[in-house]
């Protein structure tokens, strides 16, 4: 008998940005809906609403790997490291946490399985700060992969990187593209990019990233960017 499929919405970096989102939540339920949610880490930090955020996650049937600003805002992680930016909104974010919040962020494990995937934040040589973005650390994460697929965010850059026999091979995340599951990969949804945030790893936009279906179709949708700066100032943040 042929096993039913499964619909997985691929989120990463959130990053408590309620408007995006809802943006993404909205568009996948009006393109056939999911079954279940798949987060690649920084469910919080620098955006307004990070307990509205966790309960939407919560909402759902869901998967989710922490990221480095997850840890940063219940203290599994020193922000020493972070610019100024990045470490106001992690302080911010931990006096917006009661204790439900920080108890789930504190249980997110830093891999996660749904074989054949293994989802993860950063890599698998540095789950929580390594931006997977060359040849180098595709090859590092690849020695260590035991799944087929590997999932990863941190970088807010929407791509699919290819084994390769090796060599492994970046290529465009074309939106909409059907893609097979047949051969080795690693894909990376980047996480729903939207305005810069100081030591993001690239520039973002006001464009939420809907990676779905189970890594076979990527997608990408616009938010309404004004909601989420009058909510900053409504949130009294940084």
């Amino acid at each position: 008998m042929r096993a039913a499929s499964l619909r997985a919405l691929i989120l990463s970096d959130i990053h408590a940005n309620l408007e995006a989102f809802r943006a993404v939540i909205d568009d996948a339920n009006n393109r056939g809906g999911f079954d279940v949610l798949w987060c690649l880490g920084d469910l919080v930090g620098y955006g307004p609403d990070p307990v509205a955020c966790l309960k939407l996650v919560q909402s759902h049937s869901f998967r989710a790997a922490a990221g480095n600003h997850d840890h940063a805002a219940v203290g599994k992680m020193s922000v020493e490291s972070f610019n100024y930016a990045a470490k106001a909104a992690a302080y911010w974010t931990t006096s917006q946490l009661l204790e439900d919040e920080v108890e789930f962020l504190s249980g997110l494990p830093v891999l996660a399985n749904n074989d054949p995937f293994t989802m993860v934040h950063g890599s698998l040589t540095d789950p929580l700060e390594e931006c997977l973005l060359d040849a180098d650390s595709a090859e590092a994460s690849s020695k260590l992969l035991t799944s087929r697929f590997l999932l990863v965010g941190h970088s807010h850059l929407a791509f699919i990187c290819l084994e390769n026999k090796g060599t492994p091979q970046f290529v465009e995340f074309t939106e909409d593209a059907v893609l097979s599951l047949t051969e080795e990969r690693w894909k990376a949804p980047g996480g729903l990019r939207f305005r810069k945030h100081p030591g993001q790893c690239d520039g973002g936009s006001p464009i939420a990233g809907i990676p779905h279906r189970a890594a076979q179709i990527g997608h990408l949708g616009t938010y309404n960017n004004e909601c989420d700066s009058r909510s900053d100032l409504l949130a009294g943040y940084p």
